[in-house]
């Protein structure tokens, strides 16, 4: 997965140390993930994406923080981000149409 300079957020690597930094805290209830990918035609690409954001929700259960959330794919994407597992996904100019600048 390519980091983008365009988006901010926190990488992969130091997502573990973040969440269990957050789980410590009282008044912080960390439910899940988010990720927006960089845009790709291919479907298999697509589920590389977001199947690399999975297992670390996975890896984040087995070190028992309570997350059942997986926010990811647009209206673009949606069925590679289903099929890695996304429980919410962003599908507004599916319905919608594109938005006007």
């Amino acid at each position: 997965m390519q980091k983008e300079l365009s988006k901010q957020g926190i990488y992969l690597e130091h997502l573990v140390s973040l969440a269990k930094t957050i789980n410590k805290l009282s008044h912080l209830h960390l439910r899940g993930l988010m990720s927006i990918p960089k845009l790709e035609i291919e479907f298999f690409i697509q589920r590389k994406n977001f199947k690399a954001l999975h297992q670390i929700l996975i890896k984040l259960q087995e070190l028992d923080l309570p997350m059942d959330i997986l926010s990811m794919g647009m209206s673009e994407d949606f069925e590679a981000a289903i099929a890695e597992g996304a429980t919410l996904i962003r599908v507004g100019t599916a319905i919608f149409g594109k938005r006007e600048l």
